[in-house]
């Protein structure tokens, strides 16, 4: 943990790990030998939101593996609490996109890329729903699914 805390590790992805020093996100490629020369690839500073927080990242997600590259890749980053910020890191003035996120369900849960819809989810805290996101269709307010687990299972759980 000493080690992490000290590199600024926030999370990994697609063969990337990103590292938090000074409010910056540096994206490195994971998957070169240790004696190469990694690929780095800067991202600009975070703008935090009134009233939320950017020094305590929940976890990181990518919606592909060359962010680099893919100028339609975005990194999302969710942070503890209300903000969610995502970026194109391979666009030529990459900024962050923040989302507030308004209910608090979500501020613990954790950011992925469903490549199946097209969008980055998250989990409620307590499972019953799960909340997607987008630079599009849904930046402002989420697309909410609720979760329905077959009846054997739901009474199973009441056993």
């Amino acid at each position: 943990m000493e080690l992490l805390k000290e590199i600024g590790i926030i999370g990994a992805s697609h063969g990337w790990v990103a590292t938090l020093k000074n409010g910056a996100v540096c994206l490195q490629d994971d998957l070169h030998l240790p004696d190469t020369d990694p690929k780095r690839i800067p991202l600009p500073p975070f703008v935090t939101l009134p009233h939320c927080q950017t020094q305590i990242v929940t976890n990181i997600s990518m919606s592909s593996s060359s962010p680099d590259d893919d100028e339609d890749c975005i990194v999302a980053v969710k942070f503890l609490g209300p903000q969610l910020s995502l970026c194109r890191p391979a666009q030529r003035d990459c900024k962050w996109s923040n989302i507030r996120i308004s209910d608090p369900s979500f501020f613990s849960s954790h950011v992925m890329y469903s490549k199946r819809d097209g969008m980055f989810s998250m989990p409620a805290s307590r499972g019953h729903y799960i909340g997607s996101w987008d630079l599009g269709r849904h930046m402002k307010e989420p697309k909410i699914q609720m979760l329905r687990l077959p009846d054997e299972l739901s009474n199973s759980r009441n056993d």
